[in-house]
C-alpha cells in the first residue's frame, strides 16, 4: 500500500512542476517512470545547478569592466613623402 501512495505522490509533484523543468528532468532521466528517490535526486541536481548560475551571475556582475585602454598602433601607415615618391615614379 505504501508504494501506491508514493507514486501518488509523484504524480501530483510532477503536476506542480514547470513545463521546462518537466522536459529538463526527462532528458536527465532515462527512466519511463518517475520513482520517488530519483525524482528527489534530480530535484536536489537541478536545484544545485541553478544556485551555481546564480552566484556566477551575482559575482560576474560584482567584477569591475576593464579600463577602457588607448592603443596607438604604429607602422599602419605611410608617411606623405613616401608615397609622392610612390606616385612620382612611372611604372
Amino acid at each position: 500500500m505504501p508504494d501506491s501512495y508514493e507514486d501518488l505522490l509523484v504524480c501530483i509533484l510532477i503536476d506542480k512542476l514547470s513545463a521546462e523543468l518537466r522536459r529538463n528532468l526527462a532528458r536527465q532521466n532515462a527512466a519511463v517512470e518517475w520513482d520517488l528517490d530519483t525524482l528527489r535526486k534530480s530535484l536536489l541536481t537541478k536545484i544545485e545547478i541553478l544556485e551555481d548560475r546564480e552566484s556566477t551571475l551575482i559575482h560576474s556582475s560584482s567584477l569591475k569592466p576593464p579600463k577602457n585602454l588607448n592603443v596607438t598602433f604604429t607602422g599602419a601607415t605611410s608617411s606623405n613623402k613616401e608615397s609622392k615618391k610612390r606616385e612620382t615614379h612611372p611604372v
